[in-house]
């Protein structure tokens, strides 16, 4: 009957990619009256030339990385958790995945209520819980996975630090910087001279020290890392204004390293500085034992 194509998401809420919404209200040719109503998301490369030179195969491979999530791991996943009785969605459905055109066809959860948390807000210690709890998932998954076959992540080797692209090197350094100088000007800190001499001392390591943070070491607790998890790659349904379930969104950063990564990203980009202080340990026991509780 009609299909209708519109941009998805505000402005600044999607940094590496291009994502429509498809309405389609169709009906079968013999009950032409009987007229049903489906949407869904279309999720494609960005149309930046900056971004699509920073996220391309030379670099990042974005997108790549993401349609092979949800073509092979997603399915890898989600039967090792079904193994255990977790069958809780974690994931958005994949509809299609279009490699040659570089498209995901995803469910569009908006039709089962799922939105995003505010994002300038930061998330309160329900909202964290649940996405914690996702991501404990993930991560036991993938561990599972990771003992079952070593080559499982072998296109999944690079975060947002790492050795063979410098790609985001001046993103990150130029924010060092502009942080150098704000610290200079709290003049009414007696400490901002000291701080800011620290800060403009460590523009000439900070790349190397994210790199070794970034090294995969085989010793470490390894996981399928998300990447870039934070409050808007988070989708949540609402249960009398409380939050009640999670989905992560959005794996083209995802990599395979250290669980501490993931862990400690997300809790320094969407968790408000109060409860940070306040309820750090908390987050990160309960982190550990949703974990522990996956892998026994």
């Amino acid at each position: 009957v009609s299909i209708v194509v519109n941009n998805c998401g505000g402005c600044g809420e999607s940094y590496a990619s291009m994502m429509f919404r498809v309405n389609a209200n169709y009906h079968h040719k013999d009950t032409p009256n009987d007229v049903k109503s489906k949407s869904c998301i279309l999720k494609t490369l960005p149309n930046n030339e900056m971004a699509l030179e920073k996220l391309g195969k030379e670099h990042f491979n974005a997108q790549n990385k993401e349609m092979a999530f949800y073509e092979r791991l997603i399915p890898e996943f989600e039967s090792i958790l079904s193994e255990i009785g977790e069958d809780g969605k974690t994931f958005p459905t994949v509809m299609a995945v279009y490699k040659e055109i570089d498209l995901i066809v995803l469910e569009d959860l908006k039709e089962k209520n799922f939105v995003m948390a505010e994002r300038l807000k930061g998330l309160n210690i329900v909202h964290m819980k649940l996405a914690l709890a996702g991501l404990a998932k993930i991560h036991a998954a993938s561990m599972v996975l990771y003992e079952k076959d070593k080559n499982a992540f072998k296109d999944f080797e690079m975060g947002f630090y790492n050795r063979k692209t410098r790609a985001f090197d001046a993103m990150y350094t130029s924010n060092l910087e502009v942080l150098t100088d704000e610290v200079a000007t709290w003049v009414d800190w007696s400490e901002s001279e000291y701080f800011a001499a620290k800060l403009k001392e460590f523009q000439k390591t900070v790349m190397e020290n994210g790199c070794k943070a970034f090294d995969f070491n085989e010793n470490d607790l390894n996981a399928f890392n998300h990447g870039d998890l934070w409050t808007n790659n988070i989708l949540y349904t609402y249960e009398q204004s409380a939050p009640a379930e999670a989905i992560i969104l959005d794996f083209q950063y995802s990599f395979f390293g250290s669980a501490v990564l993931d862990l400690q990203y997300f809790l320094f980009t969407s968790l408000p500085d109060i409860l940070r202080f306040e309820k750090m340990e908390e987050l990160v026991q309960f982190y550990y034992f949703q974990l522990k509780d996956l892998l026994e």
